[in-house]
């Protein structure tokens, strides 16, 4: 009897603990950005699930990885200068296929607003700490309108 009571709680522990890990399954995610059919390097990839928030950028031959993505829909943007911003929802699983993305250049009077907007931004100061101003030194002697002393 003791041995067949034994034996539920270790199963209903096992279970327990299935049950805890399916929600913590993760999944490596990768893709490649192309432009005109060629690799994209330096476009920035951001997948966000919740409040978690993961940013890769493409290599040489326009690939991205996420190592460790818990599975499930994931919101997907993909920005690099010049281009339209992609956003976009991906599923992540174990088999799932890898992402391939078709970036689009702006047209002309947006790459004007981008490079306006870039050079308004560089264009910004910069707040420094201001050094304390020197206190003028106390005159010692009255001055007439020649400016020598008097």
């Amino acid at each position: 009897m003791a041995r067949l009571r034994l034996a539920k709680i270790t199963l209903c522990c096992a279970l327990l603990g299935l049950c805890a890990s399916i929600s913590a399954w993760a999944s490596e995610y990768h893709g490649q950005v192309f432009f005109g059919g060629v690799p994209v390097p330096g476009a920035t990839v951001t997948v966000t699930q919740g409040d978690r928030r993961f940013t890769a950028v493409t290599d040489r031959q326009g690939l991205y990885e996420f190592a460790d993505l818990a599975d499930g829909e994931w919101k997907i943007e993909i920005e690099m200068s010049g281009f339209t911003t992609l956003d976009d929802k991906v599923t992540v699983t174990a088999n799932a296929p890898q992402g391939k993305w078709e970036l689009q250049l702006l047209g002309l009077d947006q790459l004007l607003a981008q490079a306006q907007l870039s050079k308004t931004l560089q264009a910004r100061p910069t707040v420094e700490a201001k050094a304390p101003q020197k206190k003028e030194a106390p005159k010692t002697a009255d001055r007439n309108a020649t400016g020598t002393a008097s």
